[in-house]
């Protein structure tokens, strides 16, 4: 039973919040998306890579939505993990430090141990 389980507490809680902005920049990517298409104008020109982009968007948008869900799980799971981690760890060393130490074994006339 020499193995330990360590997790780092800060460093999932932070993976959960960098999750939560890479969701949230993906349910953004179409206001972006409008920008960039709104920069390029209405001319002749760029027509065609406005139409382009505004197409890969479209086609992109069906699995966007899926990566976001995934992501948004992600980070609502790892969030969950850290604090009910945490919660254990607090308990834990709540109960061992509040528990007192067992009495010594009683010792025989020799200072062997009684069992």
């Amino acid at each position: 039973m020499g193995t330990k389980l360590v997790v780092d507490l800060t460093a999932l809680g932070g993976a959960a919040s960098r999750l939560a902005i890479i969701a949230t920049d993906f349910a953004s990517t179409n206001e972006r998306l409008e920008e960039v298409t709104a920069s390029m104008g209405r001319k002749n020109e760029t027509h065609r890579l406005r139409k382009e982009t505004e197409a890969f968007g479209h086609r992109w948008k069906v699995r966007r939505e899926e990566l976001q869900e995934s992501v948004d799980y992600l980070s609502k799971m790892a969030s969950d993990v850290a604090q009910n981690l945490g919660e254990v760890d607090t308990d834990l060393a709540t109960q061992l430090t509040a528990q007192p130490a067992p009495p010594p074994m009683p010792t025989g006339p020799l200072g062997q141990r009684a069992i």
